[in-house]
């Protein structure tokens, strides 16, 4: 039972304090796709959620919003009881994940990173190297396949995994551990 874990502000907000509470906020967009945000996803996306759903795709990497998008697709269509990545919060359950990230994610050493309270009923553990596909197979079919192993919750061998949680719609920050 996962009850605290640790959280990298990739927004290097520095107003948030310890005891404050993160929650995903309303999202707008235009009239007629803002129906489908709604019954989709209720008007509310996380940064990540908004990155891939609302903003432009990024030019230089075009694969990561094709990931992502097949990803929530399989899991809107095989895994409805699973949080939507577009809609949670990410964190990992020990020091040593949150070093592994801030390399993978080129992040600066004194980026914040917070040790969270999390709602156990609202975490799902994955392991994110399953988005890590091969340069030469980047079929739909492979990505898709690789999204099912992910919300199956299938981790690769030790040398290869990369754990994450998914923290559903909000989590309490209890104190900056940098």
């Amino acid at each position: 039972m996962i009850v605290y874990a640790y959280h990298i502000d990739r927004s290097c907000s520095n107003h948030f304090q310890d005891g404050d509470i993160l929650t995903i906020s309303p999202t707008f967009t235009d009239y007629n796709t803002n129906k489908l945000l709604e019954s989709t996803y209720n008007n509310k996306l996380t940064r990540h959620g908004q990155q891939y759903l609302v903003n432009p795709i990024n030019p230089t990497n075009p694969w990561n919003t094709l990931y992502e998008t097949i990803f929530e697709y399989e899991r809107r269509i095989n895994f409805p009881q699973l949080p939507s990545r577009f809609q949670s919060f990410f964190a990992t359950q020990t020091l040593e994940d949150v070093d592994h990230w801030i390399g993978k994610l080129n992040l600066n050493e004194y980026i914040p990173v917070w040790k969270v309270y999390v709602d156990p009923n609202k975490v799902f553990k994955a392991d994110a190297s399953w988005f890590n596909l091969d340069n030469f197979d980047k079929s739909t079919l492979r990505i898709s396949y690789n999204a099912l192993q992910y919300w199956y919750g299938k981790f690769k061998p030790d040398f290869e995994k990369e754990p994450e949680l998914l923290i559903k719609e909000s989590m309490k920050l209890i104190e900056r551990i940098n």
